[in-house]
């Protein structure tokens, strides 16, 4: 813990109805923390991406930089008052570090920030709901946050190859490749929980987290509540990162652990570890429109650009309409609704598995409860020509 003052959470917890939040300052994963301004969290993408760029502001004979001309550990230099380091992932989370000038451990640390991008154009955007801040009681600690309240630009080019940085379109700067010493206490790779299941804590407070291949990553409540996120994971600086995307349940838009290297405890939470395999379905195979019948007859359309419809009707009354986006975990299929025929009835997010994804047929293995059921098992839609 920062030994000058109490370590605030930037981020919010959240609670969405189709639209409908509720800010809480609480965070029951982590102690001595609190909310900031802002907006909440964004469910409707994983990534942020850059509208437009003007390459007029970059120095003659050099390009814009590619995730793969990136190092995983980066000194920014000089940057509030202090010495900033990024770690670049490589599954679409980066996040940046201040320490006091000449310093490096946590105790002297006033904060991070947490940011999902594709890195597009070898662009970082630094706003909410992209983005999460952590920071101290101090005044680096407040610039820390003002870097995501009022929206920060990073933007990296390669020059005679070497790697240079601006804020805001200013003066570029060094972004220097460094070496980090790994805790051999501690995971220090995402890898090292690939296809992983942690079960950890007890009683009430009890959850679960599955971490895939592709750097995403499903934590569900234990018991009967069926409380659910999911979203982007990765381990910088030997510290495990979870950032939500997908919820049906208040949640924290960032969470931070240590992952133990032999029990799996997450910091003082006990863990038990279990393997899983996981096949990734290909989106591609499911942008199609699918058929299922019960009381009910239903109509699933998958569009390419990651949207949906779903149409439930009998006797050519409709029961159900809703659209909504839906995207891949791992092998799971993630439906959130944007409208629906009842906002105050239907599900505001849906996750199960998809089992057996064949040309003609698919099985969604999921427990949502409200009604109308949504069906599990989906036939392609035939049409006449």
């Amino acid at each position: 813990m920062f030994k000058k003052g109490a370590l605030f959470l930037g981020v919010l917890s959240i609670l969405l109805f189709l639209g409908c939040t509720k800010k809480s300052p609480t965070d029951p994963d982590r102690e001595d923390l609190s909310s900031s301004s802002g907006d909440v969290i964004s469910s409707s993408s994983s990534v942020s991406s850059s509208s437009s760029i003007d390459d007029s502001k970059i120095p003659e004979g050099a390009r814009r930089a590619t995730l793969s001309d990136m190092p995983t550990n980066i000194s920014l230099g000089k940057l509030l008052g202090g010495d900033a380091y990024m770690v670049a992932g490589k599954n679409g989370l980066f996040s940046i570090w201040f320490f006091e000038e000449g310093e490096t451990t946590e105790d002297k640390s006033h904060g991070w920030i947490v940011a999902n991008s594709n890195f597009e154009n070898g662009i970082i955007k630094l706003e909410n709901p992209q983005a999460a801040a952590a920071y101290a009681n101090t005044t680096m600690g407040a610039a820390i946050r003002a870097m995501v309240d009022s929206i920060t630009t990073l933007s990296f080019i390669v020059k005679d190859t070497v790697i240079l940085y601006s804020i805001n379109d200013g003066e570029y700067a060094s972004a220097n490749k460094i070496a980090f010493f790994l805790q051999p206490a501690y995971h220090h790779k995402a890898s090292d929980i690939y296809n992983v299941k942690l079960s950890c804590g007890i009683g009430k407070n009890a959850f679960s987290l599955k971490f895939f291949s592709d750097g995403r990553f499903i934590k569900e409540s234990s018991g009967d509540t069926n409380f659910w996120s999911a979203g982007l994971f990765d381990i910088h600086r030997s510290n495990l990162l979870l950032r939500p995307t997908y919820y049906n349940a208040p949640v924290n838009a960032l969470f931070k652990y240590k992952v133990d290297s032999e029990t799996f405890a997450l910091d003082t939470i006990t863990c038990a570890k279990t393997s899983f395999e996981s096949k990734a379905w290909d989106k591609k195979d499911i942008i199609k429109t699918w058929v299922a019948k019960d009381s009910l007859n239903w109509v699933l359309t998958f569009n390419a650009s990651g949207s949906f419809d779903l149409v439930a009707e009998q006797k050519s009354v409709a029961k159900e309409r809703k659209t909504g986006i839906w995207d891949r975990i791992g092998s799971y299929l993630v439906l959130k609704t944007s409208t629906c025929l009842d906002p105050k009835t239907c599900s505001n997010a849906i996750l199960g598995e998809i089992i057996g994804l064949e040309e003609n047929f698919f099985t969604y293995d999921h427990v949502d409860i409200a009604k109308p059921l949504l069906p599990t098992d989906w036939d392609i839609a035939v049409y006449e020509e």
